[in-house]
């Protein structure tokens, strides 16, 4: 877990360690966790460290097949999907929810899973979401 944590500092969001390989991301959101999951499988038994870790964000670490995870901030409802999964999580922040870039409400794909646990819905949902974001 060390290495990928390691891994996020300056601009980078998102940084992944799955034995010799390693993957790092700049992206805000979970535009490139979807990007990683329709095309590689570096996820699958990975340690991650992610700077924002809400709802969203879990249920695609746990169809991609992760392990562990450090979020610098987590949310509950994602805390408690990972749980659930028995997926490895140590956070330095947790809060009740994470808000959107604008600061004035919820976090549109957070919100967007808050009914679903099922990891394979929630990639569903989340595709169709961001591609209506992107419109």
């Amino acid at each position: 877990m060390n290495k990928a944590v390691e891994l996020l500092r300056g601009d980078i969001t998102l940084a992944v360690v799955n034995g010799d390989r390693r993957a790092t991301f700049v992206d805000r959101g979970i535009k490139a966790l979807l990007s990683v999951l329709s095309g590689d499988d570096i996820l699958k038994g990975a340690d991650v460290a992610d700077k924002v870790v809400g709802k969203a964000a879990a249920l695609l670490f746990v169809k991609g097949g992760v392990k562990r995870i450090y979020a610098e901030v987590c949310s509950k409802p994602a805390r408690d999907v990972l749980v659930k999964y028995g997926v490895e999580l140590e956070y330095k922040t947790l809060t009740g929810g994470i808000v959107n870039r604008a600061g004035d409400g919820p976090c549109p794909m957070e919100y967007a899973v808050l009914e679903t646990d099922d990891p394979d819905e929630a990639a569903k949902i989340l595709s169709a979401k961001l591609e209506a974001m992107n419109k």
